[in-house]
């Protein structure tokens, strides 16, 4: 198993992050907390987009619109 270390910098007596590096628990990624749940994100993206007027909604979607619009122009040689 790899284990990691502080650099030299970071092992000064009384940095605060050697005792957090000695403190902290090892835990496989898989089985810690998610940080940022997308799912729930994506879903106040759209409920926040559902509660818009049209012409706002529209003003917020016609960048991605016109973006898209180019890439498919290039793609297709126009």
């Amino acid at each position: 198993m790899v284990t990691g270390t502080l650099s030299p910098r970071m092992k000064i007596p009384g940095n605060m992050w050697v005792e957090a590096w000695e403190t902290a628990r090892v835990t496989p990624a898989r089985r810690k907390k998610r940080l940022f749940d997308d799912t729930k994100e994506a879903e106040k993206v759209l409920h926040y987009m559902a509660m818009q007027k049209p012409a706002d909604l529209a003003r917020h979607l016609l960048p991605c619109i016109l973006h898209a619009t180019i890439l498919k122009l290039k793609e297709e040689g126009g």
